[in-house]
């Protein structure tokens, strides 16, 4: 076998099949559109609760619906704007396992906030409009965990192609070869 041939020789690296498009094509992806609709969720969750007119006495204000919701806005405008910016691609961060965690977090904690208020309305229309919003946005970064799932998947295909490639796996028994 010659210097230049290797184990991995021929194989395409997911992350040279399919990289992920920073500026505006990112907006294209199922991912951005998710977080985009989660923005608008959490927006409309906010004003939905803002809007609720007087509240009797003794009745809470919901702020912290609307406290999650806002901190859940910036973090996916954030988010949003990182990618288009290409920042993500200059800071060597692992995003799909960061945005795995944050969409986890973001969807308990919105459907907690939320089944607070559900249980509590009092018959408010804006707050039993806010509660759908706030649901909706729990099932939005639900589904937007899929696609980080599939992104840290690929992620670790790669660097560990990579290390196969560069030898740094010669404690590992492997061959290309069956038998050898």
């Amino acid at each position: 076998m010659a210097e230049t041939d290797s184990d991995t020789t021929g194989i395409i690296y997911p992350s040279q099949d399919y990289a992920i498009p920073v500026g505006l094509a990112y907006l294209k992806l199922p991912e951005a559109i998710l977080e985009i609709i989660e923005a608008c969720l959490m927006l409309a969750c906010i004003i939905s609760v803002v809007a609720t007119p007087d509240k009797d006495p003794g009745e809470a204000f919901y702020d912290h619906l609307v406290q999650t919701s806002a901190l859940f806005l910036v973090i996916t405008v954030a988010i949003i704007v990182i990618y288009v910016t290409g920042l993500v691609r200059k800071i060597p961060l692992p995003w799909s396992l960061l945005e795995l965690f944050y969409c986890a977090v973001a969807a308990i904690v919105t459907m907690t906030m939320a089944g607070h208020v559900v249980a509590n309305t009092y018959g408010k229309a804006g707050l039993i409009l806010a509660s759908l919003f706030a649901f909706a946005g729990m099932l939005a970064y639900f589904a937007e965990m899929f696609f980080a799932i599939r992104a840290w998947r690929r992620s670790i295909i790669k660097e560990t192609l990579e290390a196969v490639e560069q030898g740094k796996m010669d404690g590992y028994s492997y061959s290309a070869k069956p038998g050898v």
